[in-house]
């Protein structure tokens, strides 16, 4: 093989090895919302998120669980390497809790994540986010995943009467 040759075989392996180092790689954030309830009560749970708006829905005695996804992709380069990797994560920015049964709600204003919440101030905030259980389930940079229990007692006495739930949810007070 002449010198010619040799040279294009070489630059040719290199472009090939550069072109690698730029692709695109998928990546997702997940947020498995999780409500369990052990009480008889209906409740409901309204999230407004960063990626949009979701609702739980217990009837009692139940579990109910909703998965947020957010997917993306990040541009690799030379400079990029896994370990400098960052992915938006998911925030709840409100969290509404609704107990059809009493009349009563709670709402939580405060935004959080799996990977950014800060311990409440309000007491009546501590005592709702008490009930919360984080647990990072994804350990890929490029796929981290978490699953944010809320369990719902009778000793969460924060809940305050809300008379406007019978406007808001017509369908269950009509008998």
């Amino acid at each position: 093989m002449d010198r010619m040759n040799l040279s294009s075989v070489v630059l040719f392996f290199t472009c090939l090895a550069l072109s690698s180092c730029f692709s695109e790689k998928d990546t997702s954030s997940t947020m498995n919302r999780i409500l369990v309830n052990s009480t008889n009560k209906i409740i409901i749970q309204d999230l407004e998120t960063s990626i949009g708006n979701y609702r739980l829905k217990s009837n009692g005695n139940d579990t109910s669980k909703v998965e947020l996804l957010r997917k993306g992709n990040i541009e690799g380069g030379l400079a990029v390497t896994y370990s400098t990797v960052s992915i938006e994560p998911i925030y709840v920015l409100k969290d509404i809790l609704y107990c059809i049964s009493d009349t009563t709600k709670y709402e939580y204003k405060e935004k959080y994540s799996i990977e950014n919440y800060d311990i409440p101030r309000v007491i009546n905030d501590s005592i709702y986010f008490n009930c919360f259980e984080f647990h990072n389930v994804g350990k890929n940079k490029y796929h981290p995943s978490c699953n944010i229990v809320f369990e719902y007692t009778t000793t969460l006495n924060i809940l305050k009467k809300d008379y406007s739930m019978l406007e808001k949810f017509k369908e269950y007070y009509k008998k």
